[in-house]
């Protein structure tokens, strides 16, 4: 009897081995994420001599849409856009935005045919705009670079789609910002935002 749940067991493992696997060479992924991110933030004032920083902790909900090619069957290259919407403490504030444009590119180390575990490298360009509702009708805008490392799970729940789930390590630096007001002649900002924690679920479908 142990024999016969031995060699089951190693049917089981070999067919598995050599059947379709989730993620292959010329596999098309779209998915579509929600997350949460914890951010520590430096700011650099610009217009004071020598320059000011200000340390702080600042959270943001993540909105995330992304494209992934299989060039390789374990390698996938593609894009993504990442929408940020900024917890701020300020009252005065009136929003604060971050849209991210990257090109990523995924290395798939776990491929069975429901199950994908993966790394990932992003690097892009990132703007990011702050409004204020206070009588100065402040505005800070800054453009700059965005990378991230992140480690990915897919389950599928059939060969079309499943969900998704990740976390980030993020680093988003904007060198040069502008911060215009009324009244106020315009100066420079530098702008560093590096996740203590980024995480997120979604879905994905494959094509």
């Amino acid at each position: 009897m142990k024999k016969i749940f031995t060699a089951a067991a190693l049917l089981f493992i070999l067919s598995d081995s050599f059947s379709q696997k989730c993620f292959e060479k010329g596999n098309n992924v779209l998915s579509v994420d929600f997350g949460l991110g914890i951010y520590r933030t430096d700011a650099v004032d610009k217009s004071k001599n020598p320059y000011q920083t200000e340390s702080d902790t600042g959270g943001a909900w993540l909105f995330n849409a992304s494209y992934e090619k299989g060039v390789l069957d374990w390698l996938g290259l593609g894009g993504k856009i990442n929408y940020s919407s900024y917890l701020v403490k300020d009252s005065s504030a009136e929003s604060a935005r971050g849209l991210d444009v990257v090109l990523l590119a995924r290395a798939h180390a776990v491929r069975t045919r429901r199950i994908d575990l993966y790394a990932g490298l992003e690097f892009g360009y990132s703007h990011l705009t702050y409004k204020t509702n206070d009588v100065n009708n402040g505005t800070a805008k800054g453009g700059g670079t965005y990378f991230a490392f992140n480690l990915n799970g897919r389950i599928y729940f059939n060969d079309f789609w499943g969900v998704h789930v990740y976390y980030s390590f993020d680093n988003i630096h904007y060198p040069n910002g502008t911060i215009t007001a009324d009244n106020v002649n315009p100066y420079h900002f530098e702008f560093t935002a590096k996740s203590y924690f980024d995480m997120g679920i979604g879905v994905m479908f494959r094509f």
